[in-house]
């Protein structure tokens, strides 16, 4: 019946009818008013106990019997025991049994839009091959249950559990949009939900938009997402320094480059300043026009972009503020925050910038941008002029493009020895939209902070902290839990957090390190219930956990296994190179690296 229609927009629209209605039918939505909500580990059993708790105790208040009262304090303790047991048991069952927690959320969010599942081999003139059921029935298996619905309110969980009856119609939608280049009307209306960032939650300034699409429409997106993906990494169409959104790139691999970069620099008694430019509401500042032209640049063709003009064009948004929703408006600019494309599209977007500064360096995560300069000090002058002639042209660039620059947000930072930092000249004026910006000592560059001497001791300082107490609230609760989840709140919560891009700072000074070390055995003490003077180490090795020295040590050694076997972007697997590269004789060291002098 769906298939009868040569419209994709009628497709999806008597599709919607056809499910929504037997829906309906047998999973009717159903509004009830709860009065008050029972503890969910509360049982029958457990109910049962304290009814007999409480005839005793009316019993021994009549009687004031000795006896009496010995059975009801005997059923008091039975009914604490009871519950405590339960109330732990139901904590622990809905931390094992949920789907994701946010370690693995913000994991498979990082994997998502940088992975590869399809082998799409060329993408001229169609963006997409034609889906098999197999694949479609993957890409819903794939999405997580508990994604918010859009505004039909059908959840994924419905979708999936519908699979075999409804897949071939949904492969068939999904097909006929690729075929017709055409994104139907349906899937482009957002459901806005503001997500407060900091300050007064009613100035929309402070918030920052989520947008919420129907499940089908994000399949679609997926399956355009991974070819796209596949074609411009395999035909090397995304700037070599740009992190953002690619295979085998990640934070950690951007953030230690740069870093290599700048320790390089200070070997060579010379300085550096970087500038952290900051974009204001980066996504929602896309023009559709160019977004078209930068992709047909890259390679897209004619029905790509007759497709990307279709998932773009005449897209609707609402926003809803607990049960109220706002009228439609159209939304004629941007790639919303919650499309699946979005952050893909936007490193399409900004894939320019990194090569318009002449003089300096340039690195990109998606919207985060930087570039820095390094310079003998007596070449100060010299070197600020040409940052700010390369910032200039930034500023032209995102002007053209539509980008606003934010210069409150913008940091500029000095790194060099101790020494040099000390002794160098006043610094000229460096200026972004004709503002002045003053250096800072410490930036968050990528989730961690850097200093002006690359000591980390901002950053130990403020990771100490966070885990510190993150730890003392497991504390808190830990008489909830069994052994086992108290270690993957752990290792979700504190590890995750104590070892994130540690590659890029496991040269911090001996101290920073017994400070952290004083983080994993904290942690120690409330899994294994040691009190605060007990000895630790044994304790540690029962665990089977590293030290924080040894486990620094190891994730270095993992990132040097990964750049000299190709896991890693080329701007770091370039930098080893083995002794036969520089010369051809033939000797027992020949396979060794090359260390720089």
């Amino acid at each position: 019946m769906v298939s009868c229609f040569d419209d994709l927009n009628d497709q999806v629209e008597a599709f919607n009818c056809l499910f929504l209605d037997v829906l309906d039918k047998h999973a009717p939505i159903k509004r009830i008013k709860i009065k008050s909500r029972p503890n969910p580990f509360i049982t029958p059993e457990i109910r049962q106990l304290m009814k007999t708790r409480d005839k005793w105790h009316k019993t021994a208040i009549k009687t004031n019997d000795k006896m009496h009262w010995n059975a009801y304090r005997s059923f008091r303790q039975e009914v604490k025991r009871e519950i405590r047991f339960a109330e732990k048991e139901h904590v622990c069952n809905e931390i094992n049994n949920s789907n994701e927690d946010p370690k693995t959320q913000a994991f498979r969010f990082n994997e998502y839009y940088a992975s590869v599942g399809i082998n799409a081999s060329a993408m001229a003139d169609e963006i997409a091959e034609k889906l098999g059921f197999t694949t479609s029935v993957s890409d819903y298996q794939d999405t997580n249950s508990n994604m918010t619905p859009g505004y039909d309110k059908v959840t994924a969980r419905i979708l999936k559990d519908s699979l075999p009856v409804t897949i071939p119609t949904i492969t068939n939608l999904i097909n006929y949009s690729f075929s017709s280049c055409e994104f139907a009307q349906v899937w482009k209306r957002a459901e806005v939900t503001p997500c407060i960032k900091s300050g007064d939650p009613d100035e929309p300034t402070n918030t920052r938009p989520i947008s919420l699409l129907p499940i089908i429409s994000k399949v679609v997106e997926r399956s355009a997402h991974v070819q796209f993906t596949e074609y411009l990494d395999s035909n090397g169409k995304i700037a070599q320094f740009q992190s953002g959104n690619r295979k085998i790139h990640s934070t950690e691999t951007g953030l230690l480059y740069f870093t290599d970069e700048i320790l390089k620099n200070m070997d060579m008694k010379q300085v550096s300043v970087v500038v952290l430019l900051d974009m204001s509401k980066a996504f929602d500042s896309i023009r559709h026009d160019l977004m078209l032209s930068k992709l047909r640049k890259v390679g897209a063709g004619d029905s790509a972009i007759t497709w990307f003009e279709s998932y773009l064009s005449r897209r609707t948004q609402t926003v809803k503020i607990q049960d109220t929703l706002s009228t439609s408006l159209p939304l004629s600019v941007g790639v919303p925050q919650g499309f699946i494309l979005g952050p893909l599209l936007f490193t399409v977007y900004v894939n320019e910038i990194l090569s318009v500064p002449r003089r300096c360096k340039s690195m990109g995560y998606v919207d985060d941008t930087k570039t820095f300069i390094a310079f003998p000090p007596r070449d100060l002058s010299s070197a600020i002029s040409d940052l700010n002639e390369d910032l200039n042209e930034i500023s032209r660039w995102c002007c053209a493009n539509s980008l606003l620059i934010n210069s409150e947000k913008t940091k500029v930072q000095v790194i060099g020895v101790s020494q040099l930092i000390r002794n160098l000249p006043p610094i000229p004026p460096i200026k972004i939209l004709g503002k002045v910006i003053n250096p800072v000592p410490v930036v968050k560059d990528l989730g961690v902070s850097i200093d002006c001497y690359l000591s980390y001791n901002e950053n130990t300082k403020e990771l100490v902290s966070n885990c510190m107490f993150k730890l003392s609230r497991i504390n808190r609760i830990k008489h909830l839990l069994d052994r086992k989840t108290i270690l993957l709140l752990m290792e979700v919560f504190v590890f995750s957090k104590l070892f994130y891009c540690s590659t890029i700072w496991s040269n911090t000074s001996k101290q920073n390190v017994k400070k952290l070390q004083l983080v994993q055995n904290f942690a120690a003490r409330i899994v294994l219930g040691l009190r605060k003077y007990d000895h630790i180490s044994e304790g540690i090795q029962s665990l089977k956990w590293l030290n924080v020295k040894d486990t620094l040590f190891l994730n270095d050694a993992v990132m040097v296994h990964k750049c000299l076997h190709g896991k890693v972007p080329a701007y770091l697997s370039d930098k080893f190179m083995p002794r036969s590269a520089i010369h051809s004789r033939s000797t027992r060291h020949c396979n060794d690296l090359n260390l720089p002098k």
